[in-house]
């Protein structure tokens, strides 16, 4: 197989390791193999009309000329690739044979896809194509732009991610390594910059803290000649304060963008052996309800409503309090908790409201759709929970859509309540 490596310093390597230097010393042909490896928003190969390809590379010749620029550039890959990494569909489809030639790309969008951000973060080694410039193919070069802006925020995105996560889990230096790659892929990104600010605090660094705050405003001011957020200040305002604890900047973390937690990657060590302090940090009411205020928000100015999807566990009186109390049904539960993750993975965010009751807080993309979710994951709860409800006598939960309105005055506590309140699971149990 062929290894294409675009993300940072370009390698192209056979199988054996050597490298595909004849390629690699054409910027045009390269950038055209690039093309035809880069996977569509969702995921796959594309196939491409190569008149499509001619306007795309070659628009400064008539289309004869380019039609042959074209077909000698395609035979050219086939001598050094191997003709069976080419694929046509007629005369006029041309495309790359994924089984043949992998792509960094198609790995780190699926790395992002999935929330995977140490191996996003692996792949991301620098923008697209770095140094490579195609002379007279500004359709290309005007492609290729937008590539380097998707991935470095993707990029960006993912480090600050990986920064919260490891904060959550209290390894503060990892964290703090994390936010600082977010930062040096984004200068002026706040969510990354405040991230930074708050672990270099809350690792006892106050000074750091303001330095790093200091030197984002004063690049802030020379780039854009505007002062930082008010989130921002209010945040560096509570790093300044003497008597300002960690609890108010943990606070100003938890208020971040939207992060989905690592319920793939949770460290499960079986049934009694989960603390309910754990429970709390992975899967808290208080972030939902955080993140539940910036949704309604965004519905607010587009006239929308807010979809969540709503998994109720009938447990016992006595379960849902030892669940509570941190006695042995914790370790279940997050194994329940699992199984909804892995049946949602269009969702931001999955959290623990009451002992009995998940949310799951769908992605934006994902957002308008929110029954199809529900579909989905029903199917899956069905084929997956037989083996975990008999292993502990739970019968399979209770999944509904709950919708938030957000013309209603209430605080988002209140609107979540209020819509697990009127789901189906929860009117049976108080009419009972």
């Amino acid at each position: 197989m062929i290894e294409l490596r675009v993300l940072g310093p370009i390698s192209l390597k056979r199988s054996d390791g050597s490298e595909v230097t004849q390629l690699l010393s054409q910027p045009k042909r390269l950038a055209l193999t690039a093309y035809l490896a880069a996977p569509p928003p969702y995921g796959g190969r594309c196939y491409h009309r190569k008149d499509m390809l001619v306007a795309m590379f070659w628009p400064e010749l008539d289309q004869q000329r380019a039609r042959a620029a074209l077909r000698n550039a395609l035979y050219f890959l086939r001598s050094c690739l191997g003709a069976n990494v080419l694929r046509t569909r007629g005369d006029e489809v041309v495309g790359l044979d994924s089984d043949e030639l992998w792509c960094d790309l198609d790995s780190f969008d699926v790395a992002v896809r999935i929330r995977d951000q140490a191996t996003a973060l692996q792949l991301y080694r620098g923008d697209v194509l770095e140094g490579v410039f195609v002379a007279g193919a500004q359709p290309f070069e005007e492609w290729l732009d937008a590539q380097r802006v998707r991935r470095r925020a993707e990029a960006q995105q993912a480090a600050t991610q990986a920064a919260r996560r490891h904060a959550a889990a209290g390894r503060l230096d990892e964290a703090l390594q994390w936010g600082r790659r977010a930062v040096g892929l984004a200068p002026l990104n706040e969510d990354a910059v405040r991230t930074v600010v708050a672990l270099r605090y809350l690792a006892g660094d106050r000074a750091g803290a303001m330095e790093e705050f200091n030197r984002f405003e004063s690049l802030l001011r020379d780039e854009h000649d505007v002062p930082p957020a008010p989130e921002t200040q209010r945040l560096i305002d509570a790093v300044r304060a003497p008597e300002t604890d960690a609890e108010a900047i943990e606070l100003a973390v938890a208020q971040l963008p939207l992060v989905r937690l690592p319920l793939d990657q949770l460290p499960l060590r079986g049934p009694g052996k989960t603390s309910a302090r754990e429970v709390e940090v992975l899967y808290d009411a208080k972030v939902l309800e955080a993140f539940t205020l910036k949704r309604l928000g965004m519905a607010r100015r587009r006239g929308g409503r807010v979809g969540l999807i709503c998994v109720q566990f009938p447990l016992s009186p006595g379960a849902a309090a030892g669940v509570q109390a941190g006695a042995a049904p914790n370790g279940t539960m997050l194994n329940l908790a699992r199984i909804v993750a892995e049946g949602v993975r269009d969702a931001d965010l999955v959290a623990f409201v009451e002992p009995d009751t998940l949310v799951v807080l769908p992605t934006e993309d994902a957002a308008t759709d929110v029954n199809a979710l529900v579909g989905r994951l029903k199917e899956h709860v069905e084929r997956t929970w037989p083996r975990e409800g008999v292993a502990h006598a739970i019968a399979a939960p209770e999944i509904a859509t709950c919708w938030l309105d957000p013309a209603t005055d209430l605080p988002a506590a209140a609107l979540l309540a209020n819509a697990i309140a009127s789901t189906p699971a929860r009117r049976a149990a108080t009419e009972v």
